[in-house]
């Protein structure tokens, strides 16, 4: 949409709308931007998820290597962006260098996007928020249902199951003023916030 100041799918209301994104069907980009810039775009917008690249795999790319080199020195080079700033892109980029590539894609691991998996275990302690209020709970992920308690073996609340989840996303610590919050947002159009105890367990 930056680059050809124009939106890549376009319709009528969300129906119309979703038949052009699975369509695959978008206009040239314009020919002022590099074949490789181009190639990166297309693959960015493949309509079948499990076949997009991951951001890792994108950075793998020479041209996106360049990029986030280029895009590197411009940061350290400016008078403008605060020292507490940079340390945070610094901190970003190196993150993004570091993500092992086959573990990066979800795809790889849960099975493909739209797909949903019904044999993960995973409990441990997080923090939800609640108010503007940060409190402390047990988040524990089994037999296909979420379900958050006060604490480890305390009564469970109501289970949620996974297929009510439409997606979880990372914060962005510019928003959250805190490391390691994600939203969690339901399929009616709710959202919970919770910190991980560190980035990792995000």
């Amino acid at each position: 949409e930056m680059m050809a100041l124009k939106r890549p799918f376009v319709g009528q209301g969300m129906r119309a709308l979703m038949e052009s994104v699975l369509s695959g069907k978008m206009a040239p980009l314009p020919s002022k931007f590099s074949p490789e810039l181009q190639e990166v775009v297309r693959a960015i917008l493949v309509e079948d998820p499990n076949k997009r690249p991951s951001i890792a795999e994108l950075f793998q790319l020479p041209q996106m290597v360049k990029l986030l080199r280029d895009f590197e020195k411009s940061v350290q080079n400016s008078q403008l962006i605060t020292a507490d700033t940079k340390k945070q892109i610094q901190d970003n980029i190196r993150e993004i260098r570091e993500a092992p590539v086959n573990e990066s894609n979800p795809a790889h691991v849960a099975g493909g996007v739209g797909t949903v998996r019904t044999n993960i275990y995973f409990e441990g302690s997080i923090k939800k928020e609640s108010n503007k209020v940060w409190k402390d709970r047990f988040l524990v992920l089994r037999d296909g249902h979420l379900v958050i308690s006060l604490k480890k073996g305390e009564k469970e609340a109501k289970p949620m199951s996974v297929v009510a989840i439409g997606s979880v996303t990372p914060i962005p610590f510019h928003a959250a003023k805190m490391e390691g919050v994600f939203a969690i947002n339901t399929t009616d159009e709710k959202a919970m916030w919770m910190q991980a105890p560190d980035r990792k367990s995000v």
